[in-house]
């Protein structure tokens, strides 16, 4: 029977496979920043006066957009973080 030491070790290791390195971790991090910045969609400042036509117009965008895509947006970043 394996010792409680030998069983966290292996969950250890596991672990350590899955998540990679934090160089590994960043490098992922900053190519996902580089792809959402080329789908042109950083965050924009605006005055008050204008937010909600630019809460519409992102909204609209978004809506006509392909929803399995930023689904699948949504898994890389949960999977790169």
């Amino acid at each position: 029977m394996k010792s409680l030491h030998d069983r966290l070790e292996k969950q250890r290791a596991a672990a350590r496979e899955t998540t990679g390195t934090a160089a590994q971790r960043i490098a992922k991090l900053k190519t996902l920043r580089k792809q959402i910045g080329r789908w042109n969609n950083d965050n924009q400042i605006v005055d008050n006066k204008s937010l909600y036509d630019a809460a519409m117009k992102w909204a609209n965008r978004l809506a006509a957009s392909p929803t399995r895509a930023y689904s699948a947006l949504k898994q890389v970043v949960r999977e790169a973080v």
